[in-house]
C-alpha cells in the first residue's frame, strides 16, 4: 500500500539506510608521500587499476544519489510504494 512521503519519513528512511564506506577511503593513506601531506605519483601509478574502481564506484554512488533525489523531488505528497513500511517502522 502507498505511503503519503512526508520530510520526517524521509529522515526515517535514510535513517535505515547503512553506512557507505568507499574503497577510496582506505586507498588514499597508502598514496602519500613519507610526509604524508601530498600524493606520490609513483605510489599512486602502482595503484591505478584500484583507483580505477574507488573512482567508478563513487561516480556510480553519485548518479544513484542524483536519481534518488530526482525521484524524491518529483514525489511531494503523492502516493507512491517504498517499500519501507508504515511510519514509524
Amino acid at each position: 500500500m502507498p505511503h503519503t512521503i512526508t520530510p520526517a519519513r524521509i529522515v526515517g528512511i535514510l535513517k535505515k539506510v547503512p553506512e557507505k564506506t568507499f574503497r577510496i577511503t582506505g586507498l588514499a593513506p597508502q598514496l602519500l608521500d613519507a610526509a604524508g601531506k601530498k600524493v606520490d605519483i609513483e605510489k599512486a601509478m602502482l595503484h591505478q587499476g584500484e583507483l580505477n574502481l574507488a573512482i567508478r564506484e563513487v561516480q556510480s554512488y553519485i548518479q544513484e544519489v542524483h536519481a534518488l533525489t530526482h525521484r524524491l523531488e518529483g514525489v511531494g505528497g503523492k502516493k507512491i510504494e517504498d517499500g519501507f513500511g508504515e511510519d514509524g517502522d
